[in-house]
């Protein structure tokens, strides 16, 4: 039986992550020695993170970004670990297509890409060609 893409989807981050907010409903303790911070508010195991292999860093990232903005369109690389393709290395962006730019715009950690550009059609299977290109 083939191994499809739905079989492999990463719906959740391979490390435990906990918002700030989860951490005070459970008065957990976000020390620093203990907790890293992996976006505003959204934190994850110092340790694992550190211990972990660089693709797996990425995935925590993305889920992160994933939580904080739910209605994001991820694209290249960072839809890639949403629908399970695997990655290798540590990917420094998280790629978000934005069909309402007019403008490419990079923040920290973040790009986001144009409408009009050549990533239009951002799937799951275009990304893979590209890759593949």
């Amino acid at each position: 039986m083939p191994l499809l893409l739905e079989n492999r989807a990463a719906t959740l981050s391979p490390l435990p992550l906990i918002t700030t907010e989860e951490a005070r409903m459970t008065r957990v303790s976000l020390s620093s020695s203990t907790w890293l911070r992996v976006r505003k508010g959204i934190y994850t195991n110092r340790g694992s993170y550190a211990s972990a292999k660089p693709w797996i860093r990425y995935q925590v990232r993305v889920h992160a970004f994933a939580r904080q903005h739910p209605d994001a369109i991820l694209c290249l690389e960072s839809a890639a670990v949403i629908h399970g393709i695997p990655l290798f290395g540590e990917t420094r962006d998280i790629h978000v297509y934005s069909p309402d730019r007019k403008r490419a715009r990079c923040t920290p950690q973040t790009a986001s890409v144009r409408a009009d550009s050549e990533m239009s059609s951002c799937t799951p299977a275009s990304t893979f060609e590209r890759w593949c290109a």
